[in-house]
């Protein structure tokens, strides 16, 4: 929580502005005295408050208005894709229950 302490009044400085990519995790560590690992937990914190953003492979960024809109609308694309994948697969259940009927005699509704 230091580590995520020091990095958010880094950010509140202007040693990081928005948009503005942070240090790498060993660089971080290095200049903290800290455990790579404790700088990863601390930035995966922070991601979860929505402070950075990770864009791979580029690294680790302040979030800004710009990359929330974009990271919002890729989530929205993300979320319509999967209805259309969910409507055809519903679609194609049904026309395979279909199939089934008329091959096989069976009842669709029985799930046989």
């Amino acid at each position: 929580m230091q580590v995520a302490a020091f990095i958010e009044q880094a950010i509140a400085a202007g040693d990081y502005p928005p948009g503005g990519r942070l240090p790498s995790g060993r660089d971080l560590a290095k200049r903290l005295g800290v455990a790579l690992n404790t700088v990863q937990h601390a930035i995966r914190h922070l991601k979860d408050q929505s402070v950075l953003v990770s864009v791979p492979p580029r690294g680790v960024f302040v979030a800004s208005a710009d990359l929330a809109t974009k990271q919002s609308a890729d989530d929205a694309e993300i979320i319509r894709q999967l209805g259309v994948i969910q409507e055809a697969m519903e679609t194609l259940t049904q026309r395979v229950a279909a199939l089934e009927q008329l091959i096989g005699g069976t009842d669709p509704e029985a799930g046989e």
